[in-house]
């Protein structure tokens, strides 16, 4: 009752086996916010464990504190400041136990806490990578080097309507906008 999600097939797991049950999301970037959102009103309960201030902290504390609050507003409870120290129960996961203390019923637990690009061969390339090991690429998903693009969940791109110069969200859209 451990979940990741990277597939349709996953997707659709996740749907069946929350219906009507306590959901722990341990992550709050994209996925694990996109996963709470999708589960409202079909699970008992959505609770989305976030290491950071706010969720979503590509977008910056201003825009993830609005989103914490909309989250909250349609009854997902979104714990900031906190981290995943263990699963309990056996072969079936019964509760999440945060290094708070708190200890989270769980019937389904979604690991959304992200992924490292698979870029370590660029590294000592004329392609820059950004600080978390993302390709940086401009509005138009060139990189550094002459002729080469990048797109994908691999690359960190400007989003212009926020002043944000470099972002990576991991999503679809980013591509498609550009």
């Amino acid at each position: 009752n451990v979940y990741t999600l990277r597939t349709v097939s996953e997707a659709n797991a996740i749907a069946a086996q929350s219906a009507g049950k306590h959901v722990v999301c341990i992550g709050g970037s994209f996925i694990g916010m996109e996963i709470a959102s999708s589960l409202v009103g079909i699970a008992e309960s959505v609770t989305v464990v976030c290491n950071t201030d706010e969720p979503l902290p590509a977008l910056g504390p201003d825009i993830g504190c609005v989103i914490r609050n909309r989250f909250e507003a349609k009854g997902v409870r979104v714990l900031v400041k906190e981290e995943a120290a263990c699963l309990e129960g056996g072969d079936v996961v019964l509760g999440v136990t945060l290094k708070s203390g708190l200890t989270l019923a769980a019937d389904v637990v979604i690991a959304g806490i992200g992924v490292a690009p698979p870029t370590d061969w660029l590294k000592g390339t004329c392609i820059e990578l950004d600080e978390r090991g993302f390709i940086k690429v401009d509005h138009l998903f060139r990189t550094t080097a002459d002729w080469v693009y990048a797109i994908g969940d691999a690359v960190s791109a400007p989003l212009p309507l926020w002043d944000i110069e470099s972002l990576n969200i991991q999503h679809f859209q980013t591509a498609q906008a550009h």
